[in-house]
């Protein structure tokens, strides 16, 4: 698995960051609403829409995957699988909503996550540590505000054409946008872990 966080710029061309840009901003109608309501009940409503990929427009999932398997390689890996990627829209919220309540891992297997900022907007993506033992007990220390299981570590701001990476296992969070709506897709990828030898 890998221990940084990741950052890079124009993880593809502009004229890519362009074509999805534009796709996801003008078919509202592909997103689906979903709240998260699996994980934290009724009781906790975020304003999120979600694009699976069998919606997709082909040439759009080229795209996709080009991002993927950019992103891999620049942190010098090999893919071996993708459980999943989605595409989030989090729209922007005008009330005291408590972000560190998003506060998530997609899934307990170990994988990579790679966040592609499809826009300019704000709604950081906030990244945490927990310790091993607190792991799969990740959904009721935050139903029951128990954050002080979980340590800070970094902070990436949304650009249009930027991705970040890191080990999936990390708790983290966005934080909802006040400028415009954000939209995100969400990778989550299997690497080769293996040491690799020049010789």
């Amino acid at each position: 698995m890998i221990d940084r966080i990741y950052v890079f710029d124009d993880i593809i061309d502009k004229e890519s960051q362009n074509i999805l840009e534009e796709y996801f901003l003008t078919n509202d109608s592909l997103f689906k609403k979903n709240n998260n309501i699996q994980y934290f009940g009724d009781e906790v409503y975020m304003p999120q829409s979600v694009i699976v990929p069998k919606n997709l427009d082909s040439n759009i999932d080229i795209i996709l995957k080009t991002i993927e398997d950019t992103a891999i390689k620049k942190i010098g890996k090999t893919i071996l699988k993708n459980y999943r990627y989605k595409i989030n829209k989090l729209e922007v919220v005008d009330n005291d909503f408590d972000d560190i309540m998003s506060l998530h891992i997609d899934r307990y297997e170990e994988h990579i996550s790679i966040v592609y900022y499809v826009n300019d907007t704000d709604g950081d993506t906030c990244l945490y540590e927990i310790d091993s033992s607190d792991l799969k007990n990740w959904q009721s220390l935050v139903r029951d505000r128990k954050f002080e299981k979980f340590k800070f570590r970094q902070q990436v701001s949304p650009k249009k054409g930027r991705v970040v990476i890191f080990n999936g296992l990390l708790p983290h969070h966005s934080t909802y946008p006040t400028i415009t709506d954000r939209y995100v897709v969400n990778f989550n990828t299997v690497i080769d872990t293996k040491p690799t030898s020049l010789f």
